[in-house]
Parts: C-alpha cells; structure tokens; sequence
C-alpha cells in the first residue's frame, strides 16, 4: 500500500497569495519584502499599516514579524498584486542582508521564508528551511523569475 503524503490549504504549495495559504514572508537580495495575504491577515496589517522585525539576541538567527506599535517607527507597507488579496511589501536592502546574514550565509536572489504564529500577533520565520531562489534563475533586469 503507497505512503501518501496528504496536502491541504495548511501544507501545500504557494496559493497565489490567497488568503487561505500558509503565511510566509519573501525578501529578495536587493531588499523587496513581500508578507503574503495569509500573513498580513494573521498580523492584522493593511497598506499603510507599520512592521518591525525582531532578532532574538540569544540566537541570531531566530527572527519575528509584528505590527509595529503606535510609537515604534516601523517599515510602513504597501498593497500589491491583485486588490483584496492584501499582499503587502517594502523596501530595506540593509534589513534585507542583516537577515540574511544571520539566518544563511550564501547569497540568494528570493528567499521564501515560512511563518508560524509564535504568540498573538507575533510570526516566527521558519529560518531553517527557508525556499531559495539561485541567482541564474532571477532576471536581473525586471526583477522576475524566468
């Protein structure tokens, strides 16, 4: 008898930025960070809405997304792709390489990282086994995959 491996809207592969798929947070070698519908619903963001990122100082590479707190200057986020998919994005090349410093040492063009709800509010990156894009196979030009 086979041993399936069973996929469901927790475990399958990207969903387009449905609202129903798995929360994750994709940022690109140049500083693009993309926060999927999934993640941007479970954080309660909307375009213009603000994000901090948190590094753990007792392990370096553990990082977390929130909303940012009214008093907190945090990275202030744009809607894209499709309306009512709130899919929201920034820009921060320094945060950009600070993380992915920490968290893997080769240089990717995408990295995709997976999320999961650490406390209310609060996403944990899935930094141990983050989907990697190679640098062949990102345009440079128009920054999409080929």
């Amino acid at each position: 008898m086979p041993n399936f491996k069973i996929y469901t809207v927790d475990n399958a592969p990207h969903t387009n930025g449905t609202v129903s798929g798995k929360p994750f947070i994709s940022i690109t070698v140049k500083g693009s960070f993309h926060i999927s519908a999934r993640a941007s619903q479970i954080l309660k963001v909307k375009e213009g809405s603000k994000v901090v990122f948190m590094q753990d100082t007792q392990y370096p590479s553990d990082w977390y997304i929130r909303a940012a707190k009214q008093d907190e200057n945090g990275f202030v986020l744009e809607a894209h792709g499709v309306a009512n998919r709130q899919v929201m994005g920034f820009r921060s090349s320094t945060l950009a390489d600070t993380i992915a410093t920490s968290t893997f040492k080769s240089q990717f063009s995408r990295v995709r990282f997976y999320a999961t709800l650490y406390q209310p509010g609060v996403l944990q990156l899935n930094v141990k086994q983050p989907k990697v894009t190679p640098p062949s196979a990102f345009n440079r030009y128009n920054g999409k995959q080929e």
